[in-house]
């Protein structure tokens, strides 16, 4: 099943976040966040989000997979380092106020970008409350996962023996929703194996 998620509608979200912050650009660099706004679904990327332009900057490991997968996105290779081309990104645009991602960036980056950005100001910024509100795609998403769970836990059902190992069980698991999820992306959460009779709450 293929899902077409309406990546316009996010990126009017995400300006109207910025207008409100008094922002010249959002800089992104939560991975789900990435994907959320830009579609692209690699790992060691950030944009940059201004009122007059938009960058998703990775490596030459994705660019193929950036150009196929990211439309609204103009692609920016680095190859000296994620954090050094987004200060050059930054430098190249004239942006003197940047919102980050206050949550997610390390006290090292942070420190990084004010050493090499002088006289630029950054504002930590709140940008996973737009992704709290479902649109119709993600509510069809979801609900193909619930049954994809379903129909694994009835298949692990049969796996279950007293002389199978838990390793061995998960596995199967796995196995059973990554093949049932080919049509919906990959397995986001490890399988988790709970047999004691006391345990710590599990987190989902």
């Amino acid at each position: 099943m293929s899902t077409n998620f309406d990546y316009g509608e996010r990126l009017a979200n995400l300006y109207d976040k910025l207008r409100a912050e008094e922002v010249d650009a959002l800089l992104i660099t939560k991975t789900a966040n990435v994907t959320y706004f830009s579609g692209f679904r690699g790992d060691s990327t950030a944009l940059l989000v201004g009122r007059n332009f938009r960058r998703l900057i990775t490596d030459g490991r994705y660019s193929e997979q950036a150009r196929h997968q990211t439309k609204n996105f103009a692609l920016v290779e680095q190859t000296e380092g994620l954090l050094k081309k987004i200060v050059d990104e930054i430098k190249f645009l004239g942006c003197k106020r940047v919102g980050i991602e206050g949550l997610i960036m390390t006290v090292a980056e942070h420190a990084y970008l004010v050493k090499e950005l002088v006289g630029v100001e950054f504002k930590s910024v709140e940008v996973d409350t737009l992704r709290q509100v479902k649109d119709a795609a993600e509510i069809a998403q979801i609900r193909r996962a619930c049954t994809i769970a379903d129909d694994a836990f009835t298949k692990i059902l049969d796996v279950i023996k007293p002389d199978v190992r838990e390793l061995d069980v998960a596995a199967e698991l796995e196995y059973f929703m990554r093949r049932l999820s080919l049509q919906v992306g990959e397995v986001h959460f490890r399988t988790v194996r709970l047999r004691q009779k006391k345990f710590a709450p599990v987190n989902s």
